[in-house]
């Protein structure tokens, strides 16, 4: 058995020593005073008191209690600790940090179980053995620990309030398991081992108590916010709000639906579910309204009865078109306006005609192609557009007929079959870039990075080809335009799910700030900010420098969590022992400070007795 400090810097509290032998070697010296005699003044009768003149050092009682009190203290300070025995128990702990675990079926949660279970266990341990507690969730985060003293870890449990999505429980298993050191692992959840297997294998060391309750549920599965695709132009119409009610009940139920912002009622109705049924709902909302929040009817689980709906972020598509009016005509994109740009506009969701050419996100042209060994000319618009531009063959074309070689990756394709498409394209013109689509070796479409200028090149003979009139042609300009507007500045999409990947798009490196009520948390992000959304559901403000950006709704939609009628009740149990850790003991301090307390009062007692004897 040894010890050590913990604080060894509360050792230069020992200075304290030659302080107190300073005081009593300076005492005041008494005036002369001539008297008759001596015998009647006792020796115990001198007394001296503080002074200047140095006087002998007087061994008193005083002296050394102070000295003995002034000693423990510093050592106490110091935070001496004896290594005691090596067999104080560590009870190791993975709480499934699940927000099913807070459901309460007849009044009360299997998280509460928990607490009062795992206490019990607590409370059964000794003053020296130890605690860690791990609350499973994306990240695991230790709640209490390592090795906290049971007291510290009643007092984390009294505040665990899982609320997380689900999440796979092998980070936190691997966490645990290295606390106890590959021994017994006690875990505590909502569902039974047979189900978790299921998902993800739980070690051998695992000890599952399952303390959950089957539960009817119904609840807003997804919900989202958008812009009206439907609205000329794509601006002036109204936004759309999308919801998903589903129900996890094993009998019908019938449940109501209010969506309001603030204290206004925007709509209500009454909804009736079939066992495990959805259904989908459409709600228009006016065009540029505050937060909506959609409530369902309040069950036994509330994180599911709520979803939060933000404005959707204005990311319109400003689009440009420089085709003759026989061009517009042959590849579909004539207008009814004066604008040459209104065609395309009405053709893309969310799209306005740009008659400036530099204010252009997309900009769709024409060219010829040039003579041999002559260059492409240069793409007009800004520096920062997408480019669309029909190459005009010079020489003579050959007919390829549909299906194409076409690169399905690059994510522009989607919907898109290019079956029976008769394109008419010179063999001999090479297309700078990338190619997307080819008929054996001739490039038809292609793909040119320049800087932030991104140019996709079309060779064809209009008059010869069906592209334009193929159901393929406005799918392929749709998403290319999509693509164009993930790329503008802001946010992506603002109506997230807990956890969901959030991007906003940015100008330059930032701090960016994210704030609901009084939970807050800050991200570092380059020019494009890429990370979680925030995992509490709610409101949520994001923010630069003081400057907001942007308000974002995040709701909780994780079906998985949902579905209550999984819980259930049992135990399975764990042969690996339970580990064992060195615990240190901490009463050497507590004695130092009661020695210390005991010389004080000695000092006192004799101090007081020699005031006495003077009176």
């Amino acid at each position: 058995m040894g010890a050590y400090f913990t604080l060894p810097w509360g050792l230069a509290a020992l200075v304290a020593l030659p302080a107190i032998v300073a005081l009593h070697l300076f005492r005041r010296r008494f005036q002369p005073r001539v008297v008759s005699a001596l015998f009647l003044w006792a020796p115990d009768d001198h007394v001296v008191v503080s002074g200047r003149k140095r006087e002998p050092l007087r061994q008193s009682v005083s002296l050394w209690s102070e000295l003995l009190a002034a000693a423990c203290l510093a050592l106490a300070l110091a935070g001496p600790r004896s290594c005691g025995r090596d067999d104080a128990r560590h009870l190791v702990v993975v709480l499934d940090g699940s927000a099913s675990m807070s459901a309460a079926p007849r009044g009360e949660s299997a998280a509460a179980r928990a607490r009062a279970e795992l206490a019990d266990r607590i409370h059964a341990l000794r003053s020296s053995d130890r605690v860690t507690l791990i609350e499973s969730g994306p990240l695991p985060r230790t709640l209490a620990g390592p090795s906290a003293l049971p007291a510290e870890a009643l007092e984390r449990l009294a505040d665990w309030n899982p609320r997380a999505v689900q999440h796979d429980f092998a980070s936190a298993f691997a966490l645990a398991l290295q606390h106890a050191d590959d021994t017994r692992v006690w875990f505590y959840t909502d569902t039974t081992a047979e189900v978790h297997a299921e998902q993800s294998a739980i070690p051998a060391a695992v000890e599952v108590i399952a303390l959950g309750r089957p539960a009817q549920n119904v609840a807003i599965a997804q919900a989202q916010r958008i812009a009206n695709a439907d609205a000329a132009g794509g601006a002036g119409g109204p936004e759309r709000a999308l919801l998903s009610i589903r129900s996890f009940a094993t009998e019908a139920r019938s449940v109501e639906l209010v969506l309001a912002s603030g204290a206004q009622e925007l709509a209500r109705r009454t909804l009736a579910l079939e066992p495990g049924k959805s259904q989908l709902l459409a709600f228009d909302v006016p065009a540029g309204a505050p937060p909506i929040e959609a409530r369902l009817t309040s069950d036994d689980f509330p994180f599911d009865d709520r979803a939060y709906l933000a404005p959707p972020p204005a990311r319109g598509l400003a689009v440009h078109v420089e085709l003759s009016d026989e061009q517009l005509a042959r590849f579909g994109l004539r207008g009814a306006g004066e604008s040459r740009s209104s065609g395309l506009a009405a053709l893309l969701p969310n799209a306005r005609p740009a008659d400036d050419l530099e204010r252009a996100h997309l900009v769709v042209s024409a060219a010829r192609a040039p003579a041999a060994g002559a260059a492409l000319p240069e793409p007009i618009g800004a520096p920062t557009a997408w480019n669309i531009e029909l190459v005009e063959p010079a020489a003579a074309t050959k007919a390829f007929l549909g299906p194409f070689l076409v690169d399905r990756a690059s994510g522009l394709f989607e919907g898109t079959t290019w079956q029976g498409v008769i394109w008419s394209a010179d063999p001999q013109l090479a297309l700078p870039g990338a190619p997307l689509v080819t008929a054996g070796t001739t490039p038809l479409l292609a793909v040119e990075d320049l800087g932030a200028r991104r140019v996709f090149r079309l060779q064809l003979d209009a008059a010869r080809s069906t592209l334009a009139r193929s159901s393929d042609w406005p799918v392929w300009l749709s998403n290319v335009a999509e693509a164009r507007r993930a790329e503008l500045p802001g946010a992506e999409r603002t109506s997230l799910r807990a956890r969901e990947r959030f991007v906003w798009r940015g100008d330059a490196p930032a701090t960016y700030r994210f704030e609901s009520g009084a939970e807050s948390f800050e991200v570092p992000a380059a020019e494009t900010l890429e990370c979680e959304a925030p995992g509490t559901p709610g409101f949520w403000k994001l923010s630069v420098e003081g400057r907001e950006l942007a308000t974002l709704g995040v709701s909780f939609s994780d079906p998985r969590e949902s579905d209550l009628a999984r819980l259930g009740g049992g135990t399975r149990e764990s042969n690996a022992p339970q580990t064992r850790v060195r615990a240190d003991a901490d009463w050497p301090a507590l004695l130092l400070v009661a020695l210390a307390l005991g010389a004080l009062l000695v000092d006192w007692w004799s101090l007081a007795s020699g005031v006495r004897r003077l009176t």
